[in-house]
């Protein structure tokens, strides 16, 4: 007759238990390290979007002291605007001055090409010239130089005008694209902790699940091997 299989069982029953509360103990060790290590990378991610945040708002403020800046420029290059209409109206109330002085340069044997009264490039080099040279006659050097002066500030004009805008542009542009890459840099990191916070609450709903497992386990160990154990089984005679 074979032996009786109870306690054997029982035994048995308790191992495997305690293999499966083992196994769980083990799996709720690795969920507290992957929690922790969820827990730095979300830290991490505040830390950086903190960052980002600082480097938006300094880029924002750059921007808006550019744009103040440009404020301040256009005021400027609208007074150089006002400045060139009057140089422009000044060069047109001294034609019949520029064209004595033309007229003078051909009689003494000097001969600027046609375009020079209408455009003032051209009449700022020839007068620049005929000064230089002193070919104008002496009671017109005074009305030359006149001219040449009014020729003068409207040409640097332009430049100052033009040289303005264009580093502003530049800036501006510049600006913007620092301020848009970082806005898409937070975003990807709001988007990044979000879903690590996520991830924790999940795993923190999984690892009190395994708790509260390990604990049931337990409690029925201990209440198995409170248990009192049957008799072993007395010998049959043959």
């Amino acid at each position: 007759v074979p032996p009786h299989p109870s306690a054997p069982a029982g035994d048995d029953h308790r191992a495997a238990l305690r293999a499966e509360l083992d196994a769980v103990v083990r799996d709720l060790a690795l969920g507290k390290e992957r929690q922790a290590e969820i827990r730095a990378e979300i830290d991490a991610l505040a830390r950086d979007r903190a960052r980002l945040g600082e480097q938006t708002v300094a880029a924002a403020a750059r921007l808006q002291a550019a744009e103040q800046r440009l404020a301040v420029t256009e005021r400027r290059i609208g007074d150089l605007d006002r400045d060139l209409g009057r140089a422009r109206r000044a060069l047109d109330a001294r034609r019949d001055t520029l064209a004595e002085v033309l007229a003078a340069l051909q009689r003494i044997g000097r001969k600027p090409p046609p375009a020079v009264v209408v455009r003032p490039e051209d009449a700022l080099a020839a007068v620049r010239s005929a000064i230089l040279v002193g070919a104008l006659l002496p009671e017109l050097r005074d009305q030359a130089e006149a001219l040449l002066a009014d020729l003068q500030s409207l040409d640097a004009l332009k430049t100052a005008a033009a040289g303005e805008r264009d580093r502003f542009r530049v800036e501006a542009d510049d600006l913007l694209a620092e301020r848009r890459r970082l806005e898409l840099l937070v975003e990807e990191r709001r988007k990044t902790q979000g879903e690590r916070e996520a991830g924790l609450e999940e795993e923190r709903r999984r690892l009190a699940a395994l708790a509260e497992k390990a604990g049931s386990l337990r409690d029925l160990i201990a209440a198995l091997e409170a248990a009192p154990r049957p008799p072993a089984p007395a010998d049959q005679p043959r």
